[in-house]
Protein backbone atom coordinates (compact mmCIF):
# COMPACT_ATOMS: atom_id res chain seq x y z
CA UNK A 1 0.00 0.00 0.00
CA UNK A 2 1.30 3.48 -0.82
CA UNK A 3 2.31 5.63 2.18
CA UNK A 4 -0.54 8.08 1.54
CA UNK A 5 -3.10 5.26 1.43
CA UNK A 6 -1.68 3.67 4.60
CA UNK A 7 -1.87 6.98 6.50
CA UNK A 8 -5.40 7.61 5.29
CA UNK A 9 -6.52 4.11 6.29
CA UNK A 10 -5.00 4.55 9.75
CA UNK A 11 -6.66 7.95 10.25
CA UNK A 12 -10.07 6.71 9.09
CA UNK A 13 -9.97 3.62 11.29
CA UNK A 14 -9.38 5.57 14.48
CA UNK A 15 -9.21 3.08 17.35
CA UNK A 16 -11.10 0.23 15.67
CA UNK A 17 -9.86 -2.89 17.40
CA UNK A 18 -9.68 -6.25 15.67
CA UNK A 19 -11.25 -7.55 18.86
CA UNK A 20 -14.48 -5.86 17.75
CA UNK A 21 -14.79 -8.19 14.78
CA UNK A 22 -17.33 -10.94 15.31
CA UNK A 23 -16.30 -14.27 13.79
CA UNK A 24 -17.81 -17.74 13.72
CA UNK A 25 -15.29 -20.59 13.60
CA UNK A 26 -16.11 -24.19 12.75
CA UNK A 27 -14.27 -27.33 11.79
CA UNK A 28 -10.61 -28.24 11.70
CA UNK A 29 -7.91 -28.64 9.09
CA UNK A 30 -5.34 -26.54 7.25
CA UNK A 31 -5.04 -24.16 5.64
CA UNK A 32 -7.84 -22.28 7.38
CA UNK A 33 -10.58 -20.88 5.16
CA UNK A 34 -11.67 -17.26 5.68
CA UNK A 35 -15.06 -16.18 4.29
CA UNK A 36 -15.97 -12.53 3.68
CA UNK A 37 -19.61 -11.61 3.07
CA UNK A 38 -21.12 -8.98 0.80
CA UNK A 39 -22.78 -5.64 1.53
CA UNK A 40 -25.70 -6.06 3.91
CA UNK A 41 -24.53 -9.53 4.93
CA UNK A 42 -23.08 -10.74 8.19
CA UNK A 43 -21.28 -13.67 9.83
CA UNK A 44 -24.13 -16.03 8.84
CA UNK A 45 -24.43 -15.21 5.12
CA UNK A 46 -21.94 -17.76 3.79
CA UNK A 47 -22.96 -20.56 6.12
CA UNK A 48 -24.28 -22.58 3.17
CA UNK A 49 -20.67 -22.91 2.05
CA UNK A 50 -19.05 -23.61 5.42
CA UNK A 51 -21.64 -26.24 6.36
CA UNK A 52 -20.14 -28.45 3.65
CA UNK A 53 -16.48 -27.55 4.06
CA UNK A 54 -16.11 -27.47 7.87
CA UNK A 55 -15.80 -31.25 7.90
CA UNK A 56 -12.42 -30.87 6.20
CA UNK A 57 -11.19 -27.38 7.05
CA UNK A 58 -11.16 -24.84 9.82
CA UNK A 59 -13.59 -22.20 8.55
CA UNK A 60 -13.98 -18.63 9.79
CA UNK A 61 -16.88 -16.38 8.81
CA UNK A 62 -16.15 -12.78 9.77
CA UNK A 63 -18.67 -9.96 10.07
CA UNK A 64 -17.02 -6.92 8.51
CA UNK A 65 -17.13 -3.62 10.47
CA UNK A 66 -20.61 -2.12 10.30
CA UNK A 67 -22.33 -5.43 9.52
CA UNK A 68 -23.90 -8.10 11.67
CA UNK A 69 -22.65 -7.90 15.23
CA UNK A 70 -19.41 -6.09 14.36
CA UNK A 71 -19.82 -2.42 15.34
CA UNK A 72 -19.65 0.37 12.82
CA UNK A 73 -16.41 2.33 12.43
CA UNK A 74 -16.29 5.87 13.81
CA UNK A 75 -16.46 7.46 10.35
CA UNK A 76 -17.21 6.36 6.77
CA UNK A 77 -14.55 3.96 5.50
CA UNK A 78 -13.10 3.21 2.10
CA UNK A 79 -11.92 -0.13 0.75
CA UNK A 80 -8.43 0.19 2.20
CA UNK A 81 -9.70 0.74 5.72
CA UNK A 82 -11.46 -2.62 5.49
CA UNK A 83 -8.42 -4.24 3.92
CA UNK A 84 -6.17 -3.01 6.70
CA UNK A 85 -8.38 -4.10 9.61
CA UNK A 86 -8.78 -7.59 8.11
CA UNK A 87 -5.03 -7.71 7.44
CA UNK A 88 -4.33 -6.91 11.09
CA UNK A 89 -6.88 -9.52 12.22
CA UNK A 90 -5.26 -12.22 10.05
CA UNK A 91 -1.74 -11.38 11.24
CA UNK A 92 -2.84 -11.52 14.88
CA UNK A 93 -4.87 -14.71 14.59
CA UNK A 94 -2.86 -16.65 12.01
CA UNK A 95 0.78 -15.51 12.11
CA UNK A 96 2.89 -16.99 9.32
CA UNK A 97 -0.03 -19.10 8.06
CA UNK A 98 -1.51 -18.19 4.66
CA UNK A 99 -5.28 -18.62 4.38
CA UNK A 100 -7.62 -19.66 1.61
CA UNK A 101 -10.24 -16.95 1.10
CA UNK A 102 -13.77 -17.15 -0.30
CA UNK A 103 -15.40 -13.74 -0.70
CA UNK A 104 -18.75 -12.56 -2.03
CA UNK A 105 -19.63 -9.19 -3.55
CA UNK A 106 -18.32 -6.38 -1.27
CA UNK A 107 -16.20 -8.94 0.59
CA UNK A 108 -14.52 -9.66 -2.75
CA UNK A 109 -13.35 -6.06 -2.88
CA UNK A 110 -11.61 -6.55 0.46
CA UNK A 111 -10.13 -9.88 -0.65
CA UNK A 112 -8.76 -8.32 -3.85
CA UNK A 113 -6.98 -5.68 -1.79
CA UNK A 114 -5.52 -8.33 0.51
CA UNK A 115 -4.34 -10.61 -2.30
CA UNK A 116 -2.93 -7.79 -4.38
CA UNK A 117 -1.05 -5.96 -1.62
CA UNK A 118 -0.36 -8.75 0.90
CA UNK A 119 0.17 -11.97 -1.09
CA UNK A 120 1.93 -13.63 1.85
CA UNK A 121 -1.44 -13.81 3.64
CA UNK A 122 -3.31 -15.66 0.90
CA UNK A 123 -2.90 -19.17 -0.51
CA UNK A 124 -5.92 -19.47 -2.82
CA UNK A 125 -8.71 -17.05 -3.66
CA UNK A 126 -12.35 -17.49 -4.70
CA UNK A 127 -14.34 -14.41 -5.71
CA UNK A 128 -18.12 -14.79 -6.06
CA UNK A 129 -19.93 -11.96 -7.87
CA UNK A 130 -17.23 -9.62 -6.62
CA UNK A 131 -17.22 -5.86 -6.67
CA UNK A 132 -14.03 -3.92 -7.37
CA UNK A 133 -14.70 -2.39 -10.78
CA UNK A 134 -16.57 0.86 -11.32
CA UNK A 135 -20.10 0.05 -12.52
CA UNK A 136 -21.31 1.32 -15.88
CA UNK A 137 -23.97 3.86 -14.95
CA UNK A 138 -26.96 4.25 -17.24
CA UNK A 139 -28.30 7.67 -18.19
CA UNK A 140 -31.18 7.12 -15.77
CA UNK A 141 -28.78 6.49 -12.88
CA UNK A 142 -26.67 9.52 -13.79
CA UNK A 143 -29.77 11.72 -13.85
CA UNK A 144 -30.86 10.37 -10.44
CA UNK A 145 -27.44 11.19 -8.97
CA UNK A 146 -27.59 14.72 -10.39
CA UNK A 147 -31.14 15.21 -9.11
CA UNK A 148 -30.10 13.93 -5.68
CA UNK A 149 -27.23 16.44 -5.49
CA UNK A 150 -29.55 19.27 -6.51
CA UNK A 151 -32.10 18.28 -3.86
CA UNK A 152 -29.38 18.22 -1.19
CA UNK A 153 -28.23 21.72 -2.16
CA UNK A 154 -31.80 23.03 -2.19
CA UNK A 155 -32.55 21.51 1.21
CA UNK A 156 -29.42 23.10 2.67
CA UNK A 157 -30.51 26.51 1.40
CA UNK A 158 -34.10 26.31 2.67
CA UNK A 159 -33.41 24.59 6.00
CA UNK A 160 -35.93 23.64 8.71
CA UNK A 161 -38.85 21.31 8.07
CA UNK A 162 -38.60 21.87 4.33
CA UNK A 163 -35.03 20.57 4.37
CA UNK A 164 -36.19 17.44 6.21
CA UNK A 165 -38.92 16.80 3.63
CA UNK A 166 -36.51 17.29 0.75
CA UNK A 167 -33.99 14.95 2.38
CA UNK A 168 -36.69 12.29 2.75
CA UNK A 169 -37.45 12.62 -0.95
CA UNK A 170 -33.75 12.39 -1.79
CA UNK A 171 -33.31 9.16 0.18
CA UNK A 172 -36.05 7.52 -1.90
CA UNK A 173 -33.81 7.87 -4.95
CA UNK A 174 -31.13 5.60 -3.48
CA UNK A 175 -30.63 1.88 -4.03
CA UNK A 176 -31.98 -0.71 -1.62
CA UNK A 177 -28.51 -1.03 -0.06
CA UNK A 178 -28.44 2.75 0.42
CA UNK A 179 -31.90 2.93 1.98
CA UNK A 180 -31.18 0.07 4.40
CA UNK A 181 -27.85 1.52 5.56
CA UNK A 182 -27.25 3.88 8.47
CA UNK A 183 -26.12 7.44 7.63
CA UNK A 184 -22.52 6.50 8.40
CA UNK A 185 -22.60 3.35 6.28
CA UNK A 186 -24.16 5.31 3.42
CA UNK A 187 -21.00 7.38 3.46
CA UNK A 188 -18.98 4.17 3.29
CA UNK A 189 -21.06 2.86 0.37
CA UNK A 190 -20.52 6.10 -1.56
CA UNK A 191 -16.78 5.85 -1.01
CA UNK A 192 -16.27 2.24 -2.04
CA UNK A 193 -18.44 2.47 -5.15
CA UNK A 194 -16.12 5.13 -6.53
CA UNK A 195 -12.99 3.03 -5.94
CA UNK A 196 -11.61 0.98 -8.82
CA UNK A 197 -9.25 -1.90 -7.98
CA UNK A 198 -8.17 -2.79 -11.53
CA UNK A 199 -4.50 -2.10 -10.81
CA UNK A 200 -4.58 -4.28 -7.70
CA UNK A 201 -6.19 -7.14 -9.61
CA UNK A 202 -3.19 -7.18 -11.92
CA UNK A 203 -0.94 -7.76 -8.90
CA UNK A 204 -2.72 -10.90 -7.68
CA UNK A 205 -0.39 -13.89 -8.03
CA UNK A 206 -2.37 -16.49 -6.11
CA UNK A 207 -4.60 -19.13 -7.83
CA UNK A 208 -7.93 -17.36 -8.30
CA UNK A 209 -11.36 -18.71 -9.21
CA UNK A 210 -14.12 -16.31 -10.25
CA UNK A 211 -17.70 -17.56 -9.89
CA UNK A 212 -20.56 -15.61 -11.44
CA UNK A 213 -24.28 -16.13 -11.84
CA UNK A 214 -25.45 -15.58 -15.41
CA UNK A 215 -28.43 -13.58 -14.11
CA UNK A 216 -26.43 -11.40 -11.73
CA UNK A 217 -27.68 -7.81 -12.02
CA UNK A 218 -25.80 -6.40 -9.01
CA UNK A 219 -22.38 -7.29 -10.45
CA UNK A 220 -23.12 -8.25 -14.08
CA UNK A 221 -21.19 -10.98 -15.89
CA UNK A 222 -19.14 -8.38 -17.80
CA UNK A 223 -17.40 -7.63 -14.50
CA UNK A 224 -16.39 -11.27 -14.06
CA UNK A 225 -15.03 -11.38 -17.62
CA UNK A 226 -13.11 -8.16 -17.08
CA UNK A 227 -11.61 -9.47 -13.83
CA UNK A 228 -10.53 -12.67 -15.54
CA UNK A 229 -8.50 -10.59 -18.00
CA UNK A 230 -7.01 -8.49 -15.19
CA UNK A 231 -6.10 -11.25 -12.69
CA UNK A 232 -3.20 -13.32 -14.08
CA UNK A 233 -4.07 -17.00 -14.57
CA UNK A 234 -7.55 -16.69 -13.08
CA UNK A 235 -10.44 -18.93 -14.12
CA UNK A 236 -14.05 -17.85 -14.59
CA UNK A 237 -17.07 -20.09 -13.99
CA UNK A 238 -20.45 -18.73 -15.08
CA UNK A 239 -23.37 -20.59 -13.50
CA UNK A 240 -26.57 -20.64 -15.53
CA UNK A 241 -29.93 -19.87 -13.90
CA UNK A 242 -28.17 -18.16 -10.98
CA UNK A 243 -28.06 -14.55 -9.82
CA UNK A 244 -25.90 -12.52 -7.46
CA UNK A 245 -26.30 -15.13 -4.71
CA UNK A 246 -25.33 -18.12 -6.83
CA UNK A 247 -24.40 -20.08 -3.69
CA UNK A 248 -28.11 -19.87 -2.77
CA UNK A 249 -29.55 -20.31 -6.28
CA UNK A 250 -27.20 -23.13 -7.28
CA UNK A 251 -25.41 -24.32 -4.11
CA UNK A 252 -24.28 -27.66 -5.57
CA UNK A 253 -22.57 -26.10 -8.59
CA UNK A 254 -21.02 -23.31 -6.52
CA UNK A 255 -19.68 -25.52 -3.74
CA UNK A 256 -18.37 -28.13 -6.20
CA UNK A 257 -16.33 -25.44 -7.95
CA UNK A 258 -14.97 -24.12 -4.66
CA UNK A 259 -14.23 -27.66 -3.51
CA UNK A 260 -12.13 -28.38 -6.59
CA UNK A 261 -10.27 -25.06 -6.47
CA UNK A 262 -9.34 -25.51 -2.80
CA UNK A 263 -8.18 -29.08 -3.55
CA UNK A 264 -10.42 -30.65 -0.92
CA UNK A 265 -10.92 -34.44 -0.78
CA UNK A 266 -12.83 -35.82 -3.76
CA UNK A 267 -15.57 -37.30 -1.57
CA UNK A 268 -17.89 -34.77 0.05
Amino acid sequence: MADSEAKLATSQQGNYSTGNLVAVEEGDGSPPLLLLHGWGGDETTLRLITDRIAGHRRTIRVALPGFGKSPEPQSPWGTWDYVDVIRRWIVERFPNQPLDVVAHSFGGRVAIGLAGRYPELIKRLVLIGSTGLRPKRSLNVKLKRLYSKQLRMLGGLLGGSIEAKIESKRQQLGSEDWRQASPLMRGTLSKVLDEDLSCDMKEIKRPTLLIWGRRDTATPVWMGKAMQLLIPGSKLLIIEEAGHYCFVDKPGDTIAAIWKHLELPEAW
